[in-house]
């Protein structure tokens, strides 16, 4: 068992700690070992509950992919190393709720809950729905290491292809397409932990705002989804988050909200004025860092544009309905939605069906409309209509047509529903089908392909993060050897 409190020297003293090191395992007052010693046995029983449960999909997982039966030793490896991160993730959750017990008590079951609601634990077995397609609508990398043995994380967020993320993905495509990100770098901070002798449990993300509109700020939503997210069930992950390219009006509001937010938070969060590259480089290798930012890294496949920005028209070639498919338009329906008005489309479903829908906005370019999607279970299924795509405002690109699919899980109505309010002369003329087909229609591309580099990339640290981790190891072996 790790060494929870902080150490005191020969004499007796315990040095003060850093302020990023407060509520650590290995730094914890006597009054946190308390609360962490109270909150661990609380949570004994469901602890060994969920340990159960994950040997059991251990268990499928390794006859689903070697068509064998695991081992004695393999299950027990895979047990002692989900017990030995066990207290840092509890500590997670105390740092998180303010070292509060009941909230913490809350909060951890909630998520262990929802990971076995969400199949999280297996999330990382498959690759997720539209991904290639969403890497072509949000440029981002997840590759590299910073100096300290972190995983990095690079987005173009400034550049997001805003019209297609929100309408041929669901909310929960670009929900669960995050979980593989942040699975894979739970993954990648157990690995650069194994090759450094020290834990590492937490990321480096940096945020490219070059760009940034009001176009690109109608996915908000998703930054607001998204960060619900982590706060809950993704606690105490960020290590330090860079902002870069950011917009002169970005930096403004930033020191008005960074007053507003915990200390701890805040110190993590770093707005870079002017070139990027100095900062960056101070704390990530030249050859872990993409070349935008100064970096040499020649290991992605989209090297040296390591986070790509893809076209409009790179999106569209992997949409699966195409805008000449003559037969598709001649079964497309076309409506006029008067000013102030909205277009409703409803779908029964029995449960486990699939309906697939695409639509065309027949404006101009730049002509915007209120889109959203929702599904009602029948009732006593379910007392809450469920939100598919949150209303959302869509600009004509006239480059693709807006298309996607929902499968339900009980039987309901999906309603569809295009609302032209907010004009209040012009009309909008739209066409649009929708029908039932047997599976999700994936996105074009050789998804087999990306699932096999994604799997075989190696996850721990490459390069001068290789060589770094291999000094941080002799530094903890004598350590590690004396414990």
């Amino acid at each position: 068992m790790n060494a929870i409190a902080a150490k005191a020297d020969a004499n007796g003293v315990v040095a003060a700690t850093p302020l990023s090191l407060v509520g650590h395992i290995g730094h914890l007052d006597a009054q946190q070992t308390k609360l962490f010693e109270e909150f661990r046995a609380s949570q004994a029983a469901l602890h060994a509950e969920t340990e159960e449960y994950l040997t059991g999909l251990d268990r499928a997982r390794i006859a689903a992919k070697e068509g064998r039966e695991a081992t004695a030793e393999e299950l027990a490896a895979l047990s002692a190393a989900r017990e030995a991160e066990w207290p840092y993730e509890l500590a997670r959750f105390l740092r998180a709720n303010k070292w509060k017990l009941p909230e913490a008590r809350k909060g951890y079951e909630a998520y262990l809950a929802w990971r076995k609601l969400n199949k999280v634990d297996t999330v990382l077995d498959t690759f997720p729905f539209h991904s290639l397609l969403l890497d072509r609508a949000v440029g981002n990398n997840a590759s590299g290491f910073d100096k300290r043995g972190r995983p990095l994380y690079f987005e173009l967020s400034g550049s997001v292809f805003t019209d297609g993320l929100l309408t041929c993905f669901t909310d929960d495509d670009v929900v669960r397409a995050h979980l593989w990100q942040q699975e894979t770098s739970t993954a990648r901070a157990a690995a650069s932990s194994a090759a450094r002798g020290e834990h590492i449990e937490t990321f480096t993300n940096v945020l490219d705002l070059a760009n940034l509109s009001s176009t690109t700020q109608r996915a908000i939503k998703f930054t607001k989804s998204l960060s619900a997210v982590d706060s809950a069930y993704y606690p105490e992950r960020l290590a330090d988050l860079y902002v870069v390219n950011a917009p002169w009006i970005f930096a403004i509001m930033w020191k008005l909200v960074r007053g507003w937010l915990d200390p701890v938070t805040a110190n993590k969060i770093h707005i870079i004025k002017g070139d990027p590259k100095p900062t960056l480089l101070a704390h990530i290798d030249a050859d872990q860092l993409p070349a935008a930012y100064g970096g040499t890294c020649d290991r992605c496949l989209n090297s040296p544009q390591c986070a790509k920005q893809f076209s409009v028209a790179e999106f569209a070639e992997l949409l699966p309905l195409k805008m000449d498919d003559a037969e598709l338009i001649a079964q497309m329906k076309r409506e006029t939605i008067k000013a102030g008005k909205v277009l409703k489309e409803s779908v029964p479903m029995a449960a486990g069906e699939v309906v697939e829908w695409v639509w065309q906005n027949h404006g101009k370019v730049g002509d915007d409309i209120d889109w959203t999607v929702t599904f009602t279970p029948s009732e006593g299924a379910a007392a809450e209509p469920i939100v598919v795509v949150q209303e959302c405002r869509v600009q004509n690109t006239g480059l693709f047509m807006p298309q996607c699919s929902y499968r339900s899980t009980v039987a309901g109505t999906l309603h569809l529903e295009w609302s032209n309010k907010f004009s209040w002369l012009a009309s909008k003329q739209i066409s649009f089908l929708t029908r039932k087909i047997a599976e999700r229609r994936d996105c074009l591309g050789d998804l087999a392909l990306a699932f096999k580099v994604a799997k075989e990339r190696p996850l721990g640290p490459q390069g001068s993060a290789a060589a770094a981790a291999e000094e941080a190891k002799k530094k903890h072996a004598p350590a590690a050897a004396s414990s």
